[in-house]
């Protein structure tokens, strides 16, 4: 068993998935590993390809962040939502890794809707159910209220990868 039972892995476009993410994996003590883009997608003609991906179910190129989710007792997957479809970068790494995966937990930040959604398309990909998801609004995010729900995020977390353990 690793040193870090949880593995968070996080795709962040603005940098609000991230914060989630890194809150939760310090107060789980888990390990954050961050997938990162290839092709930059900064401005607004990339916020419409990053749409246009994610609705077409396109894979784009990513550097993958060095970690063995099969290492783990249990893999949070954290993604933006975008245009009601989980974000395509978090795709390509599900695309590589879902069948390397045990247990499953899924944090998802949107600016309005589709969580339930992507949720139930990563569990789809997985082939699992996920055993605890968060959902956080942009506008959660931004004025720190997301901080309680990601601390009681957190302690399921613990707990489950404790049961996981026995």
């Amino acid at each position: 068993m690793p040193d870090f039972p949880i593995l968070l892995v996080c795709y962040s476009r603005s940098g609000r998935t991230r914060t989630v993410a890194a809150r939760v994996a310090e107060r789980c003590g888990g390990r954050l590993a961050v997938i990162e883009d290839v092709r930059s997608r900064a401005g607004p003609f990339a916020y419409f390809r990053s749409a246009f991906e994610a609705l077409k179910g396109r894979l784009p190129a990513i550097r993958e962040p060095d970690a063995d989710p099969a290492a783990h007792a249990l893999v949070v997957l954290a993604t933006p939502v975008w245009a009601g479809r989980m974000a395509a970068p978090m795709r390509s790494w599900l695309a590589r890794h879902a069948g390397q995966i045990g247990r499953l937990a899924v944090i998802c930040t949107q600016g309005g809707s589709g969580a339930d959604q992507v949720v139930a398309a990563i569990e789809a990909v997985c082939g699992r159910p996920a055993e605890a998801s968060l959902v956080a609004t942009s506008r959660e995010v931004d004025d720190g209220r997301y901080a309680a729900m990601a601390d009681r995020f957190a302690a399921r977390l613990v707990a489950l990868a404790a049961d996981a353990a026995d």
